[in-house]
């Protein structure tokens, strides 16, 4: 199946400072484990896209 995380009662700040927020039925370490793995993920895919399809010549007037 899955590991559910999530903001169980607490909303917080999205991104790294809410990585002490995350809790699973697991206990709270693997829901910080999968949390961070998805940042990573989507910090990485962000840098890759951007550095490949990036463009520094862009005339904004």
């Amino acid at each position: 199946m899955g590991l559910p995380v999530g903001l169980n009662a607490v909303f917080g700040p999205p991104g790294l400072v809410s990585i002490p927020l995350m809790t699973s039925a697991k206990g709270i370490f693997a829901g910080m484990l999968v949390y961070v793995a998805g940042i990573l993920i989507s910090y990485t895919a962000g840098f890759i896209l951007t550095w490949l399809f990036g463009s520094k010549d862009v005339d904004l007037g």
